[in-house]
């Protein structure tokens, strides 16, 4: 007979199952999975949930996938709605499964993240190596009641489901976490003696902290947390977050941590350092001007002789502009060691953070380009799919760096798209917050002697300047050793596009380029007068032939796309149409496309017979 326990249990794990978690039956008053390989439990339907947890009276766990986590809120303290509302101000928000009992309502948290499936356990413990607050990831079993039931202590769940779940990355769980622990060392550790002198220490470490979270409204709700839980009333609603605002960032936190809460254990100490990520900073190294002089630097490095140096650039333009794919046919160069446009670039590999794209985008855009028949290794990307939502300041900038420490010779790194990583969020100041996030990642390229290109948008006004057009603020525009405008006429069948460029290390340049039926980028000359522009090889291919077999076989009614393709010698004439495949068929559709965007242009006119062609009149 089912007891009212094993009933709950049976009840919940059903609910678990419909809403995409995978329940595990436990040994009753155990922790360890009842069936043997536990880590690949799946159910068909709730039916099958029913059953298999109507066999045994057992305990509930969950397992958790490779796109699910756990934060076990370990320490009494902090197992209940303070817990939960320090991990939402720090940016883990309502986008939560919250599981619990009596004595610890919100003890397990399940979160959403991409990153899952390369977690270790991470787990902060006190000084006597108790555990404070874990982190489990993929494949681990979350025990749900608590191993040893009490009758006292009955397992309940918070019923706050949520189907669509937002993701988040590892850097950034972690991080609230390091807070939520911090708070519980504190709690432990409240000072008995000179609160305020040492509240107003604590207030001064968060002003030294980098921390994206970190503002005024936070430390004004940590600190009166504090106060509360610990019944100190004259802390209570002091209005921390004025102070904070007043202060000024300290050069020497160790030194004030130490004088305003001495009484803090060293091990408190250690991590609350670390949890706000601050060091002492040391005294600058002031240069002469003399010793500059007297140095010796190696010459510019430039990816593309004259046009692409190292360090942080940008490529701007309206979407859907090939801005994506001349960024792939740069690394198609750099990879093969090929010339750009006669220039001479470098041999290295390439990684794309292609946050737009999938898998199947790149193969399909790769057999269009041939990038397939090159060494392949060389060109490297994450897409949408694996990628675990990191940010500028909250991963980024270390994936990039692990991506630089992996290669013997990096060359190119591509942010496709910018605003897909920018941690700029609306009402903040967009200048000020651009410029940190551009400056760190600017400083990694700099530092690493690669080139770092971001793929961002214009606006839809038009200006007298067109870097004026790169859409967010100047600091963009300040910060990029290059920046570069994409523009190109669309809807007029015109593939030609005029690129602008300026930088600290090239001479401001307007150059015209387009992709030709092998999807490379053919450089039709400089500036942008159309007088002056040479036409691409695909046009100058169709008005040659249509010209020569007008000429030569008299035709007055129009020359088909197969007859230029059989002129150019590109298809056999003895094979029809319907029977044209692979590359002969995709130069027969690129040659057809290319005829319609050139009659359109009113370079070419269409001809008296269905499908064909002839030169205009002049």
């Amino acid at each position: 007979m089912i007891n009212e326990h094993h009933k709950r249990i049976v009840e919940t794990a059903t609910t678990f199952f419909n809403n995409n978690l995978t329940p595990l039956p436990c040994n009753y008053n155990a922790k360890k999975p009842a069936n043997s390989g536990w880590g690949e439990t799946t159910y068909k339907n709730v039916e099958a949930v029913t059953a298999e947890f109507s066999k045994r009276d057992c305990n509930l766990g969950i397992l958790l996938d490779d796109k699910t986590v756990a934060i076990d809120l370990d320490a009494l303290n902090i197992s209940n709605k303070i817990g939960v509302a320090i991990l939402g101000r720090c940016g883990i928000g309502i986008d939560r499964n919250i599981l619990g009992r009596d004595k610890k309502p919100c003890g397990k948290i399940i979160l959403k993240s991409n990153s899952s499936s390369n977690y270790v356990r991470h787990k902060v413990s006190d000084e006597q190596g108790k555990t404070i607050i874990e982190l489990l990831g993929h494949k681990h079993n979350v025990i749900m009641p608590p191993s040893v039931v009490d009758d006292d202590d009955q397992f309940t769940y918070w019923n706050e489901f949520y189907p669509e779940m937002n993701y988040h990355s590892e850097a950034e769980i972690i991080t609230a976490m390091k807070m939520v622990a911090l708070w519980s060392m504190l709690d432990e550790n409240y000072p008995t003696g000179d609160r305020d002198n040492a509240i107003r220490c604590l207030v001064t470490l968060f002003k030294a902290s980098d921390l994206d979270f970190i503002d005024a409204d936070f430390v004004n709700f940590f600190t009166d947390s504090l106060a509360r839980t610990n019944n100190d009333d004259e802390r209570v609603n002091k209005n921390w977050a004025k102070f904070y605002e007043k202060t000024v960032k300290t050069k020497k936190p160790l030194d004030v941590l130490k004088k305003g809460f001495g009484t803090l254990p060293d091990y408190v100490q250690k991590y609350l350092v670390d949890a706000l990520g601050i060091n002492e900073r040391k005294a600058l190294k002031i240069s002469t001007l003399q010793d500059v002089m007297e140095m010796t630097f190696d010459k510019p490095k430039f990816l593309v002789k004259d046009m692409f140096p190292v360090g942080l650039a940008c490529i701007a333009g309206r979407p859907k502009n090939g801005k994506t794919r001349f960024t792939h046919w740069l690394a198609e160069q750099f990879a093969s060691g090929n010339n750009v446009w006669g220039r001479e670039t470098l041999t290295g590999s390439s990684f794309f953070l292609s946050l737009e794209d999938t898998q199947e985008d790149w193969h399909i855009r790769s057999n269009q380009m041939g990038i397939d028949k090159i060494d392949n290794r060389n060109i490297q990307f994450v897409t949408m799919e694996h990628w675990d939502g990191s940010t500028f300041g909250k991963g980024v900038e270390e994936h990039i760096e692990d991506w630089i420490a992996s290669q013997d010779n990096p060359q190119m790194i591509v942010i496709d798209t910018y605003v897909k990583v920018s941690a700029y969020k609306k009402g903040k100041d967009m200048y000020a917050e651009q410029s940190k996030e551009l400056g760190r990642i600017h400083k990694i390229a700099k530092m690493n002697q690669v080139l770092i290109l971001l793929i961002h948008h214009t606006t839809k006004a038009d200006y007298e300047d067109a870097f004026d057009e790169i859409s967010g603020s100047t600091a963009l525009q300040g910060i990029c050793d290059m920046i570069m405008v994409f523009q190109r006429k669309r809807g007029t069948g015109d593939m030609n596009t005029v690129i602008k460029m300026t930088g600290r290390r090239i001479t401001e340049q307007l150059h015209t380029i387009a992709p030709n039926d092998s999807n490379e980028w053919e450089y039709l000359g400089e500036g942008d007068d159309q007088s002056k522009i040479s036409l691409p090889t695909m046009e100058k291919n169709i008005l040659q032939s249509i010209g020569t077999i007008t000429d030569l076989f008299a035709v007055d009614t129009g020359v088909k796309v197969k007859d230029i393709l059989d002129h150019l010698k590109i298809t056999d004439p003895k094979v029809p149409v319907k029977y044209l495949k692979g590359k002969h068929r995709q130069a027969y559709d690129n040659y057809s496309k290319k005829c319609r965007r050139m009659v359109a242009s009113a370079s070419l006119y269409v001809g008296d017979d269905k499908g064909s062609y002839r030169l205009p009149p002049f």
